[in-house]
């Protein structure tokens, strides 16, 4: 199971999917709906960015959250 974790203003958005597309997809979504710091894991614990720049936000690697340029 793919996890997809984020914040939105509402607070936490956590998500599963079955495979790892539909998680990137689900991931995207968030992010153009405003959410930030969104991030996929795998089931070995990888994390997967879905893309580098979109939405006007900035992600990076190092295993640990994504991060987003957007104000909060």
């Amino acid at each position: 199971m793919f996890e997809i974790s984020g914040f939105d203003t509402a607070g936490v958005v956590s998500l599963k999917r079955l495979s790892l597309a539909a998680a990137l997809k689900k991931a995207r979504e968030l992010v153009e709906d405003g959410c930030w710091d969104v991030q996929v894991v795998d089931p070995t614990g990888r994390v997967h960015i879905p893309f580098e720049e979109q939405a006007g936000s900035s992600w990076r690697w190092a295993g640990s959250a994504a991060t987003s340029s957007r104000a909060r």
